[in-house]
């Protein structure tokens, strides 16, 4: 390298390269979401619009919880992903209880913003398990998880409170993608 300065900046600097399939397919669920609530008013009136609502609902949420932990790989991926989530959603739910006219709960996250609170969430517990639990027992953590999700609606106090029924339902599709990263061996499973 002729400047030093020039290389040692570029050896600093760490570019993190997005991968088109995982960029198409959430653009996709993106767009899933939007029709989903475009036809949500007129599912009663037809079959055909019901039987989409509930694939549409079926699929998105667990593929967005999915993705959410595809990516967390460590400690701090956690962090950085915490750091940028938690002061959004604070924001929203903020102007969503100033200026809700009595709609929206200071603990009740509004409408569409329960993702962000239980993606804070997923994050502050897989922060923990990098930190504490040093990446064991991630298979144990994966079925206590979905035993936890299925008992969760059987419990009356778990509710809409802190998106605590969702974020219960939804983690261990986040989990999964964190065991599942993209650097997965696949090929151990093959069996």
């Amino acid at each position: 390298c002729a400047d030093s300065n020039l290389c040692r900046q570029v050896r600093q600097t760490v570019v993190k390269l997005r991968k088109a399939q995982y960029c198409n397919l959430k653009l996709f669920l993106i767009f899933l979401v939007i029709y989903g609530h475009l036809i949500e008013p007129r599912i009663w009136e037809s079959e055909v619009l019901m039987v989409q609502y509930r694939w549409i609902y079926l699929i998105h949420m667990p593929l967005f919880g999915f993705l959410s932990g595809l990516f967390i790989n460590r400690e701090e991926d956690c962090k950085a992903q915490l750091f940028r989530t938690f002061p959004l959603y604070i924001l929203l739910q903020a102007a969503a209880v100033l200026f809700g006219n009595g709609t929206a709960k200071p603990f009740t996250p509004w409408w569409h913003l329960w993702y962000l609170l239980s993606d804070c969430s997923w994050l502050c517990f897989a922060w923990l398990w990098f930190r504490f639990g040093k990446g064991k027992c991630r298979f144990v953590i994966l079925i206590c998880s979905i035993i936890t999700g299925c008992i969760a609606g059987l419990i009356p106090f778990i509710g809409r409170a802190f998106s605590l029924s969702r974020t219960l339902v939804f983690f261990p599709y986040f989990w999964t993608g964190i065991i599942f990263n993209p650097s997965f061996n696949w090929k151990r499973l093959r069996f």
